[in-house]
């Protein structure tokens, strides 16, 4: 029985008797069922060679003569938008853990610096750097001390005695704490060595010393 204009009726009233509504079935989708390619990209947005990538990727069967199989095309663009979404959602995780990790190092290292039990790189290389130039600076001063020292000395056990003195005594002053906060780099320092100039002080007593010793 259609509708015509005597069935009309306004919201609310009940129908008249004997009047039918007939809805339209729905539609059955299986396997078999096909939907066009237009179809498709209008109910998923999406291109139609994006659809035709995810289905290269094995999301779904590729395309027959434009037709693509219903059930397992729906099916597959289902399961590449919880794919994407899982991805996004542990992009977005990992971010939140790196950033939560490297305020935690940070928090680390500001208290162990306050605790005396981390160092500044930086200074520590510079405090190394200033410690080889004060070891070179010794060694090129040995041939100033110890010449006119050996000079007068004709054995050979009293030469080694006095090369091991002049070692031990640089090896002592080595070991005593230097303080290298003034500021000055390594090439500063090393710009103000003068080689054999450093150890001129003190060699004309050195030399006398020597003499009496060789005298006696």
């Amino acid at each position: 029985m259609g509708v015509t204009r005597e069935h009309i009726f306004c919201v609310g009233t009940a129908p008249p008797i004997g009047f039918k509504l007939k809805m339209p079935k729905p539609t059955t989708i299986n396997e078999a069922t096909k939907i066009a390619g237009d179809t498709l990209c209008a109910i998923t947005g999406l291109s139609d060679s994006r659809h035709r990538q995810l289905a290269k990727a094995g999301f779904f069967p590729p395309p027959i003569q434009g037709d693509y199989q219903a059930l397992l095309t729906l099916t597959g663009v289902i399961r590449h938008v919880r794919e994407q979404q899982q991805k996004a959602s542990g992009t977005l995780e990992q971010e939140k853990l790196k950033k939560l990790t490297a305020e935690r190092q940070l928090a680390e290292l500001d208290l162990a610096r306050k605790r005396g039990e981390a160092l500044d790189a930086r200074a520590v290389v510079t405090a190394w750097e200033n410690i080889v130039v004060t070891i070179r600076q010794k060694l090129l001063s040995m041939p100033a001390q110890l010449g006119p020292r050996l000079a007068y000395l004709k054995e050979q056990h009293k030469i080694e005695e006095a090369l091991e003195r002049e070692v031990e005594d640089y090896l002592v002053e080595l070991s005593k704490p230097q303080n290298y906060d003034h500021g000055n780099t390594a090439e500063e320092i090393e710009a103000e060595d003068d080689g054999p100039q450093i150890a001129k002080t003190g060699n004309q007593k050195r030399r006398r010393s020597a003499e009496a010793a060789a005298k006696n």
